[in-house]
């Protein structure tokens, strides 16, 4: 590692002594392409988290490829990084209702597959869990299922947090039945609004009426919010719900450029030097008003509304060719002081797109 090169878990271990929390501080990167691999190495130290797809590793019933999963877990191990967490997404056509697959983005299992599920849990565990060559600590049951698009067409008022607990008390059974020292985590439930979703709120009862607050660890949300100190409002918020008695984010972040969607324009700042100290007092207002929380995970990867446009356009650096390029979240930059980088997406990271920390970093060091 680069001599001057102040670390995100720099942030992880410079907490006040009078903390409410102190969450560890990952990226979630795009992919285990080689550039996401080289930010990884340089900033990571608390880690990243991935997504397991099951739809990929067993696209045909009773058969199960692990190749390309072991392919990327094996690619962030090998450059010192290590693989924190799992999300384990995407039932396969074949496990879905209906004749026609998923018309979705995502699909949960029908109700004849959940223990086929729970099977593929049990497999993922078993390979990648704790005490394996890999030794993934924690996996968490779905991308945003409070979103109809990612939960088969369905949302609350269908009743889909009361299939999305009957799964993930399946996924639990899976889970712990292959390694009693995994971690299960509920969510990744979309928190961009400043008020609780009705899904979450639903959920959380459900599952406290159910009796099953003990089958996950942590409720994972994503963070993403207009001003640094909502996020630490709104994981109070979470914490505060039924059964819950430990929070995480597992995705936020601010992007440099102009805003280019009207959906999440919230999340553009002007330059590199805002966006650090965007995520500053990010952090430093979960140390100081939230209990409970886990993790930060800052999302590394290219971010684009529904329809696939780049929310926010970086046009000092990308100009007309931004469709093409990054346009990184969690790269923080200046002009001194140590190297993060912007990266080629066809390639190792390229100095012409090399840009510094910000000094900030380093007094962070300072106030141990």
């Amino acid at each position: 590692m680069r001599a001057g090169l102040v670390t995100l878990a720099a942030l992880a271990v410079l907490a006040p002594a009078a903390q409410a929390s102190n969450p560890s501080i990952g990226l979630r990167p795009g992919s285990a392409d080689e550039q996401f691999v080289a930010v990884s190495a340089e900033v990571a130290n608390d880690g990243v988290d991935l997504a397991l797809p099951w739809d990929k590793i067993q696209p045909t019933r009773g058969n199960f490829d692990w190749n390309d999963s072991d392919e990327e877990l094996t690619a962030f191990i090998d450059a010192g990084v290590d693989v924190r967490g799992f999300r384990v997404t995407g039932a396969p056509d074949w496990a879905v209702a209906g004749t026609k697959g998923c018309q979705f983005t995502m699909c949960p299992p029908a109700r004849d597959h959940w223990d086929e599920y729970r099977t593929f849990v049990y497999r993922a565990v078993t390979r990648y869990g704790p005490g394996t060559i890999y030794d993934v600590e924690r996996f968490a049951f779905w991308n945003e299922p409070d979103l109809d698009s990612k939960w088969g067409g369905e949302d609350f008022e269908d009743g889909s947090y009361e299939d999305y607990s009957a799964i993930l008390s399946r996924f639990y059974a899976g889970a712990t039945e292959a390694n009693p020292a995994v971690k299960v985590d509920a969510g990744e439930v979309l928190a961009g609004s400043d008020t609780l979703r009705p899904w979450v709120k639903r959920f959380t009862r459900f599952s406290t009426d159910e009796g099953r607050n003990d089958h996950y660890d942590t409720l994972n949300i994503h963070g993403y919010s207009r001003t640094p100190g909502q996020v630490a409002t709104k994981l109070n918020q979470y914490q505060a719900l039924p059964g819950v008695t430990r929070v995480s984010v597992s995705e936020f972040g601010w992007s440099v450029g102009e805003p280019n969607t009207t959906s999440g324009a919230f999340k553009c700042v002007v330059d590199e030097f805002e966006q650090e100290r965007m995520f500053r007092q990010a952090v430093e207002a979960v140390r100081e008003r939230a209990r409970g929380v886990g993790r930060l995970a800052w999302l590394n990867a290219v971010d684009r509304d529904r329809d696939k446009k780049v929310r926010c356009l970086d046009k000092e650096y990308y100009d007309d060719e931004v469709e093409e390029k990054m346009n990184p979240y969690g790269l923080y930059q200046a002009n001194r002081d140590g190297t993060l980088w912007d990266v080629e997406p066809d390639g190792a990271p390229d100095e012409d797109f090399a840009r510094a920390i910000a000094p900030t970093f380093d007094r962070l060091s300072a106030e141990e």
